[in-house]
């Protein structure tokens, strides 16, 4: 007998009693199960209420496993689903598992048989759901220090554009400290002051005069 808080399973199939002998199995595990006799059927009640674990069949009138297995992985991606095909069938069971289904039961099957794969495919899902949540945090955690690293680059280019005036050079300061000697034209030199008149222009050759 399903359990308050048990798995939720969808069984679609065409064939009421293989969709009965499954649903049978699913609840004696514990799982709680709907029905649904077609994929059009299945979907209106995936729209009700989406559980994690479908059951179909490949050949059902309206909508085959298919064209519902698509709409399944395109409208509720988490959920595990499970084809059941006939063994001539295998290669378009394959293409399913390609399109993504997590496993493919062939008529006629063993309920043991069926009760393994359910098993694993509830644990692939888990398996993708928390690689899933890992993926999508670690894109949070990147984003977020991609924005910190921004927000720390303009930080510092505005501090650098607010920054206090430059100093005076110190060439400048050794310059305004000390007064600038007085220079006399290049090549000559300074008269001394001994009271006596030089006359620079000769009388004569060899001629001076005080």
């Amino acid at each position: 007998m399903p359990q308050p808080n048990a798995v939720k399973c969808l069984v679609v199939d065409d064939e009421p009693r293989l969709r009965r002998v499954l649903v049978r199995l699913l609840e004696g595990e514990g799982f709680s199960c709907a029905e649904a006799g077609s994929g059009t059927e299945a979907l209106e009640i995936l729209q009700q209420d989406p559980v994690p674990l479908v059951i179909s069949d490949l050949r059902m009138p309206q909508m085959d496993g298919v064209t519902l297995l698509r709409e399944i992985i395109a409208r509720w991606p988490t959920t595990a689903v499970i084809v059941v095909t006939a063994v001539a069938e295998v290669e378009s069971a394959v293409a399913c598992l390609q399109l993504g289904a997590l496993d493919y039961v062939a008529k006629p099957f063993h309920l043991d048989e069926v009760r393994a794969r359910v098993m694993q495919a509830l644990d692939k899902r888990s398996l993708k759901m928390e690689v899933e949540d890992y993926r999508r945090t670690l894109e949070e955690r990147v984003q977020e220090q991609a924005r910190r690293i921004e927000e720390l680059s303009l930080e510092r280019l505005q501090a650098l554009g607010t920054g206090s005036p430059s100093a005076p050079s110190c060439t400048t300061s050794a310059r305004s400290a000390y007064p600038r000697p007085s220079c006399t034209r290049r090549g000559s030199s300074p008269t001394p002051n001994t009271g006596t008149s030089w006359s620079t222009r000769s009388s004569g050759p060899g001629s001076w005069r005080p």
